[in-house]
This record gives C-alpha cells, sequence and structure tokens, in this order.
C-alpha cells in the first residue's frame, strides 16, 4: 500500500501550441499526489471523505500517469453547469484519444511490447492536471481538441524524458539517486515523500 502524498508538488507544464484553446497544464512526476478537488478533503481531519479518499490514493497502480481535467472557465462566460461538465468531458475525451494515437492506454502506460519483466519500459509517470480556461471547446471540432492536447502529450513526453535522463524518477537512474549525497536528495525531495519515492524507484 503507497503512502499518500498529501502536498501538491505540481509546476507548470509550458503548451505553447495550445494557448488558443485557453488550455494550461501542470504536472508533477510524483505518484498518488491528490487532486485539486480532492486535496480539500484530506487536509479537513473532520471531513467524512477524508478516510475514503486516503484509501483510494494509497491503493493506486505505481508506475502510471494520473490525469485530469479541471474547468476554470468564467461562469460569466458558461453559466451552466451542464455546458462546464460538457467542456470537461470533450476535453478528456480529447485527451485519452490523444494518448491513443501516441500509444499509450488512457493510463499512460505503452499498448506495444511486455508489460512486466525485465525488458518492460515504463510509459508516462505521475501526476498531470489540465486546466481548461476558455469555452472554446465546447463548439470546435473535435479533432481540433484532440490535436491541442496532442501539443500537450508532447510537452508531457519532453518532460518526462528530461526526468528520466536525470536519473529522477526511472528504474536505470536508480543507482544515480542513490550515489548522491543526503543533502543533494533533501534539497529536491521533502522528507515526506520518501516513501512513496522508494515505491516509485523500485
Amino acid at each position: 500500500m503507497a503512502s499518500v502524498v498529501t502536498t501538491r508538488p505540481f509546476k507548470p507544464l509550458p503548451v505553447p501550441q495550445a494557448l488558443g484553446f485557453g488550455l494550461k497544464a501542470r504536472f508533477t512526476h510524483v505518484e498518488n499526489v491528490p487532486t485539486l478537488f480532492d486535496h480539500k478533503f484530506l487536509v479537513d481531519r473532520y471531513s467524512p471523505k477524508r478516510a475514503a479518499i486516503t484509501d483510494y490514493y494509497s491503493r493506486l497502480a505505481p508506475d502510471v500517469l494520473r490525469w485530469r481535467v479541471i474547468s476554470n472557465a468564467s461562469i460569466k462566460k458558461v453559466p451552466k453547469a451542464v455546458l462546464r461538465n460538457r467542456l470537461k468531458r470533450r476535453w478528456a475525451s480529447a485527451f485519452a484519444e490523444a494518448l491513443k494515437r501516441a500509444g499509450y492506454y488512457h493510463n499512460g502506460r505503452q499498448r506495444s511490447g511486455p508489460k512486466d519483466g525485465k525488458n518492460y519500459i515504463p510509459g508516462l509517470r505521475g501526476t498531470l492536471e489540465i486546466l481548461v480556461f476558455s469555452e472554446r471547446g465546447i463548439t470546435c471540432p473535435h479533432g481540433e481538441l484532440v490535436g491541442a492536447c496532442g501539443a500537450l502529450l508532447k510537452s508531457l513526453q519532453r518532460k518526462q524524458q528530461h526526468l528520466d535522463n536525470a536519473g529522477v524518477d526511472s528504474t536505470p537512474g536508480r543507482k544515480a539517486l542513490e550515489d548522491r549525497t543526503d543533502t543533494e536528495v533533501d534539497e529536491n525531495v521533502p522528507s515526506s515523500m520518501w516513501s512513496l519515492w522508494g515505491r516509485t524507484l523500485l
């Protein structure tokens, strides 16, 4: 059972090709990070949903990409809740289609190659939040949304490749991480995340 990270160590993920759609994203390579919606229940010690959400995040599979679409469109521009929900569903469908076209399952794992064993190649990992600020996604063609999500996915792949080359959260880079001094590690990783990082690297 994995530890649940109650902090939100997200950083902006640049998507310059998709700004015309009011699309932004934030990403963290740390697993089991709660989404913005669930985080408010985890930090509230009196919330009746806290135990259920903690149990849910502790049982999530490792080495997968967790992603969620969050609608930040202005209520003045999109006054009806049904339209805001449609906006989120269309973007979620478009991002799932972009993952499929790029050779990934819905959870970021590779569609081709071994599913386990020593030759297993991890796919996308971490937690991604897709932020939608424009109402354009309600009416524009589905293909345009998929194209914008494709640009987001390429940015995510570049970020993942950069982290893998740095030896942060990839299995080949485990020795490089272990060879670093304790001081260097503590500057980048909060102590509360060590149990989670250990599970990620194993």
